[in-house]
């Protein structure tokens, strides 16, 4: 795929997601029907409604692309896939909490090289392409230059379902993480994007599959982007009991890699 077309799937993503964005707005000021789904989680009729609203508009625009989609039928055998997540945060949005996220990546094989995150509430717009930056609302953004000592840090950690096989080790790492930093946030991954604005200094998911789950995806993939191209690092952990990935300066990774080190072996 030519570079001139990357800028034009950019540029059409955006108004797509603005407008997804538009009707979540609307329907916020409504009332919003949810129904249960497995494991506690939740669904809302605008989640089924904006994942199929994005869906139709990409279809038009790349006929020939897959899709990783949380809510609806995944097609994922393409080289290109878009993934949709239409609400991430839907208990946030169901119980009129401003802490969601529309979001849309497209993957070539496994690499998310487009990413779109959109808060309908707040109308923030952060979007990346690979190897051409991360921007939000149009301004770029970028890693500052000194990274602060873990005492100072604010981390955010995704721990996922706190009552599953790994309750006691999670329980450990949040633990370890809360004594070593400032302050320790616990917000589904919801504060992960506002690494790049200085919201937090760390994100940590101790819930991570290995391979990653749809939800892994659709959750993750936009974010992922958007951190490395403000030039952040990535780096996931395979040697613990879960899966951990940490996206931060390389020094607050290390430090957290030696603090989860520790709470593995003790």
């Amino acid at each position: 795929m030519s570079e001139i077309n990357l800028d034009g799937l950019v540029l059409k993503s955006k108004e797509i997601i603005t407008q997804a964005g538009s009707m979540i707005e609307d329907a916020w000021h409504s009332k919003i029907v949810a129904h249960a789904k497995d494991g506690g989680d939740i669904v809302t009729d605008i989640d089924v409604k904006i994942e199929a609203f994005i869906r139709e508009k990409l279809s038009i625009l790349t006929p020939d692309f897959g899709y990783i989609v949380e809510e609806g039928i995944s097609d994922s055998t393409h080289e290109y896939n878009w993934s949709i997540d239409p609400i991430d945060g839907t208990k946030y949005f169901a119980n009129k909490v401003p802490m969601f996220y529309t979001q849309i990546s497209l993957l070539k094989k496994s690499i998310p090289i487009i990413s779109l995150t959109y808060q309908p509430i707040s109308h923030q717009l952060f979007y990346a392409r690979k190897e051409h930056g991360a921007y939000l609302n149009g301004t770029r953004l970028t890693v500052p230059k000194q990274s602060l000592p873990l005492e100072h840090t604010i981390i955010d950690i995704d721990s996922g379902d706190m009552r599953d096989d790994m309750h006691t080790w999670k329980n450990s790492v949040v633990s370890s993480i809360s004594s070593s930093c400032y302050r320790l946030r616990m917000t589904g991954g919801y504060l992960g994007p506002t690494l790049v604005t200085g919201g937090v200094h760390a994100y940590v998911n101790i819930d991570l599959n290995n391979p990653p789950s749809i939800k892994n995806i659709v959750d993750l993939a936009p974010h992922q982007l958007l951190i490395e191209e403000a030039g952040y690092a990535v780096k996931v952990l395979n040697q613990f009991p879960q899966s951990v990935m940490i996206w931060a300066s390389p020094q607050i990774i290390e430090a957290i890699e030696g603090l989860l080190t520790q709470t593995s072996i003790s």
